[in-house]
């Protein structure tokens, strides 16, 4: 009983060590590509890592410390193994499809916020998608969010957000270069410097910051950043390009 024993935890052990590197090299892509920082702990990112370590990590090792014995034949093993890798491989493969779904592809700033849309709020999207890469040089783009300006428009956010759920500040037609509209941000500057003061902590992020780059408070912007799991500032230069997040 105790080799039985044995083998199943050598036979999950040899899996998990095949999925940890599966893994480590599906990490650096969601932290660096899908979900740069500042993003990745607001934005999801944390969270696309946990659905990828349950499925690949979690998952795939415990059906094979649960399938496995040394009693059954070879041929009966490599069904039990086939059956295993082709069940974590689907669920593998719906994690990632997920997480990359759900990544953000631009920063919209929209009613005194930010907010990060993610890929999929475009999929019935087709005007102005194509040129979201060229209205800033941040990855993700950082981009402002302008009103309508005639019927036609309105009338399309409206079903927009009737139809698909899609939002306002997440219709691609209305972006605009956040450089060329940082007067919108400027106006609420001083209320949002006092906001982010109420928090000792924050402020003192603030000053750091700014010491470490030998800035005045009137070189910088300071607007919310509004993330699906957590809040934050965002700091900008006052030509739009952000400078750190708090």
């Amino acid at each position: 009983m105790q080799i039985h024993y044995r083998a199943k935890l050598k036979a999950g052990a040899i899996h998990l060590a095949v999925s940890m590197v599966i893994f480590l090299a599906l990490v650096p892509l969601i932290y660096f590509v899908w979900y740069p920082q500042p993003y990745f702990a607001t934005a999801g990112g944390w969270h696309g890592v946990k659905i990828v370590a349950l499925v690949d990590l979690v998952l795939g090792p415990a059906l094979t410390l649960i399938a496995f014995s040394p009693e059954k034949s070879r041929r009966k093993l490599l069904f039990d193994y086939c059956f295993i890798a082709a069940f974590q491989a689907g669920a593998l493969v719906w994690g990632v499809y997920a997480v990359h779904s759900q990544r953000p592809v631009v920063v919209v700033y929209d009613d005194g916020v930010f907010q990060a849309v993610v890929a999929a709020a475009f999929d019935e999207q087709d005007r102005g998608v194509d040129r979201i890469p060229h209205l800033s040089a941040e990855r993700p783009p950082l981009v402002f969010s302008r009103e309508p300006q005639n019927a036609g428009e309105a009338g399309g956010v409206f079903a927009f957000g009737m139809m698909t759920g899609v939002a306002k500040h997440e219709i691609a037609y209305l972006f605009e270069p956040l450089a060329e509209n940082m007067v919108a941000l400027l106006e609420n500057q001083a209320a949002g410097i006092a906001a982010l003061r109420q928090d000792t902590r924050s402020g003192k992020k603030l000053d750091a910051l700014l010491e470490r780059h030998k800035l005045a408070a009137a070189d910088i912007v300071v607007a919310r950043f509004s993330g699906r799991y957590g809040e934050a500032w965002m700091v900008l230069s006052r030509q739009g390009r952000l400078i750190d997040i708090l």
